[in-house]
C-alpha cells in the first residue's frame, strides 16, 4: 500500500516552495523560470533535510550523553577510592 501522507517536514518544504513560487511570479519572473527555480530549491531542501537532526534526535543524544557521563563518574569515583586505599595500605606497610 502506498503512503500518500507527507511528513511535517515535507509539508513545510512544500509550503515554502509554493510561497517562493508565488513571490517569484509576483516579482515578474516568467512562470517557466520560476518553476525551475522552485524545483531546484525543493530538491536542495529535500536532499539536505535527510541529514538534519530533529529535536527528538537531539533529546536522544542528550540522554545518551548523560548516561555516559554517569558511567564515567562511577568509574572515576571507584578509581579514586582504590587509589586512596592503595596509598593507605602502602603507608601502613612502610611504617608498620
Amino acid at each position: 500500500m502506498i503512503n500518500f501522507e507527507k511528513t511535517a517536514q515535507e509539508k513545510i518544504v512544500s509550503d515554502l516552495t509554493l510561497t517562493f513560487f508565488e513571490a517569484l511570479q509576483a516579482a515578474g519572473v516568467p512562470q517557466d523560470k520560476a518553476k525551475q527555480t522552485v524545483e531546484a530549491l525543493n530538491q536542495a531542501l529535500n536532499s539536505s533535510s535527510k541529514e538534519l537532526a530533529t529535536k527528538t534526535d537531539l533529546a536522544k543524544i542528550e540522554i545518551k550523553i548523560e548516561a555516559v557521563k554517569n558511567e564515567m563518574l562511577k568509574w572515576y569515583v571507584g578509581i579514586a577510592l582504590a587509589q586512596i586505599f592503595a596509598v593507605i595500605y602502602l603507608v601502613g606497610r612502610l611504617t608498620g
